[in-house]
């Protein structure tokens, strides 16, 4: 199990170079990464692994409303208990929570409820350390979305690289659960590195999605009903998502010149009801032992990669 030991992420390392990746970080216009030679040779080190991550599970609107439901007005795509495993590990039944006078209409799923800075602090700090704790290397705030597309323009501007926000690749729209295993999803993957994303004439990024399984938003925007079909390929098995995790990784040590940064993207950290993410899950009541099951996986696989 990921410990709960370490108080901040190490986002930088010795001997780096500088590569401007545009508006991926919002805490700066640039990140420092370890240049390819210095990874690939200096001590053994590994890629680096980028998660992207939600910053609105705070306790106000976005939380209450559109991913808990706690407060009436949108969708509330974590409501249903069926997706109450979903849910981040600083949430709670409303039921267990009784230090809070809720409202009439307050919905199953409570977090931070009258807002709390406090709280919200210490729920931000323990993601923090499961992150370090697990190797994560830093968090992403923001992307473009499938930038191969414009990789001409972009050298034409000046850029270094590009990447994608998401890159869920080797989906399709289907009914639930009878679109392609994530282990074909992972196969589709890496051929859309070689594919789509070689020879375009810049470096880049690649993404790596962790789970692309956003059935808890299958609602139809204009009648409000459930979706029958939705785009996504099936939940991950046991060891599906660290043999992603070292396809990725295996493809950009194989590639140092198109990988120059040696950084892969994951989306995402905490995107819940989007897709599934690596933060801990809420666990069963009456003790909500944070699931850290995919994050664990996921801290092996960063921890058994080895350069060939």
């Amino acid at each position: 199990m990921v410990k709960d030991t370490v108080s901040q992420m190490n986002l930088t390392s010795n001997k780096c170079t500088t590569l401007c990746l545009s508006t991926i970080i919002s805490l700066a216009a640039t990140i420092s990464f370890c240049s390819a030679e210095n990874i690939a040779w200096e001590n053994g080190r590994r890629p680096l692994l980028g998660v992207q991550r939600w910053d609105m599970y705070s306790g106000k609107g976005a939380t209450q409303q559109q991913e808990l439901g706690y407060l009436p007005g949108k969708q509330g795509f974590l409501k249903d208990p069926e997706w109450h495993d979903r849910a981040p590990f600083f949430c709670r039944l409303t039921a267990d929570v009784d230090w809070v006078a809720h409202p009439s209409e307050a919905g199953p799923l409570w977090f931070n409820h009258p807002f709390s800075q406090e709280l919200l602090q210490k729920s931000m700090d323990q993601e923090i350390r499961f992150a370090h704790n697990a190797g994560i290397d830093f968090f992403i705030y923001n992307g473009p979305a499938r930038s191969y597309e414009q990789a001409g323009s972009l050298k034409k501007d000046g850029y270094d690289a590009f990447m994608d926000y998401a890159g869920g690749y080797g989906g399709k729209v289907a009914e639930r659960d009878k679109a392609p295993t994530y282990a074909e999803a992972t196969a589709d993957l890496i051929n859309t590195y070689e594919s789509k994303f070689l020879n375009q004439g810049l470096p880049f990024i690649p993404p790596c999605t962790s789970m692309q399984y956003p059935w808890p938003r299958a609602i139809d925007k204009k009648t409000g009903k459930p979706m029958e079909k939705r785009y996504h390929y099936q939940w991950p098995r046991k060891g599906d998502l660290a043999a992603r995790i070292k396809a990725a990784f295996d493809f950009v040590a194989a590639h140092p010149k198109a990988c120059e940064a040696q950084v892969v993207t994951m989306y995402s950290w905490n995107e819940h009801s989007e897709g599934g993410g690596l933060c801990p899950t809420m666990g069963a009541p009456p003790e909500y032992e944070p699931v850290t099951a995919w994050l664990d996986e996921a801290a092996a696989a960063l921890a058994d990669w080895r350069y060939h």
